[in-house]
């Protein structure tokens, strides 16, 4: 019996779901439901096995969450890592009361990159794991900047700071801010009218996203956006060094970044299917789950 699985939201994200879908035959993917049709939802209650939330993380995943985590389970790419707790105690509640299994805050970062911070830390208890985004387009960053009212459309490069890389990988102990890590590049186009001065302020000032960071916006034409900036690339690094015992690191190259991140989320869909069936319910993140129910059957030759 194949695990019944439908999307919300016809993005980048909802397009790598549909693409990488075929790399796991243990499940069906049920439809796929954009903006327009997702009132449509309600007629495939106890249809479905679990439902991708694949929309924007600053505004529309939250919204989501509360309607439709109340009558399915779902899985989600929740990033806003600042605002994580809270979003966790509201989704525990929705779970908890309707009987239903939430696991958030997958993909790559949160999610992988998260798992690998704490396995870090946990085997060298007196160093501390850096990482590094980039260089490469933000799925999360760009869209916080095309929810702003005049913006057509937006994406936003996160690229890490040579002088922290350098100093991190020398194995210097240091609390860096956000401005030292990385350097935020915007190219923003907007309504033609609309003040590209108070545009660039509102995105500056983004909490969560971009406030405290080193930000340069570029305002461009939709046809050099096209032409330019439409590649879905993106890298990360997480490193940890002690000077007595060694260093460790675990470094993406994403060909496609959307299309990993579903693949990820695909992979949390049958650990969602498989909790919710044992009664498990509650909303999850990647550190509650057992890597194998990640898989169809976990194999001692991997050992």
């Amino acid at each position: 019996m194949k695990i019944k699985v439908a999307v919300l939201g016809y993005g980048n994200l909802g397009k790598g779901i549909e693409k990488e879908i075929i790399n796991f035959p243990d499940m069906e993917l049920v439809r796929i439901f954009t903006r327009e049709t997702e009132e449509e939802l309600e007629n495939y209650i106890n249809k479905l096995d679990v439902l991708f939330l694949c929309v924007g993380s600053a505004t529309d995943l939250p919204k989501a969450i509360n309607r439709w985590g109340k009558l399915f389970n779902t899985v989600d790419s929740y990033d806003n890592h600042k605002n994580m707790e809270a979003h966790l105690s509201m989704v525990k509640k929705i779970a908890e009361t309707h009987k239903k299994t939430i696991i958030t805050a997958t993909g790559w970062d949160p999610g992988l990159f998260s798992i690998m911070r704490v396995l870090f830390e946990s085997v060298l208890p007196k160093a501390k794991a850096y990482t590094f985004w980039g260089k490469g387009i933000s799925q999360g960053h760009s869209q916080a900047i095309r929810n702003i009212e005049g913006v057509v459309d937006a994406v936003q490069y996160t690229i890490p700071k040579r002088q922290a890389v350098v100093e991190v990988k020398r194995g210097l102990q240091k609390q860096f801010s956000k401005f030292e890590t990385h350097k935020r590049v915007c190219y923003v186009v907007v309504d033609v009218g609309d003040p590209k001065e108070q545009i660039e302020k509102e995105i500056k000032q983004i909490p969560n996203y971009f406030e405290g960071s080193d930000v340069e916006v570029n305002f461009i034409t939709q046809k050099e956006l096209d032409k330019k900036h439409k590649k879905l690339s993106q890298k990360g690094l997480v490193f940890i060094k002690n000077k007595n015992v060694g260093s460790a690191e675990f470094k993406l190259d994403l060909k496609s970044n959307p299309r990993f991140t579903a693949s990820v989320m695909l992979a949390y869909a049958r650990a969602c299917h498989k909790m919710h069936e044992q009664k498990q319910f509650g909303v999850y993140t990647v550190f509650d789950i057992p890597i194998g129910l990640l898989v169809k059957k976990p194999s001692v030759d991997k050992l």
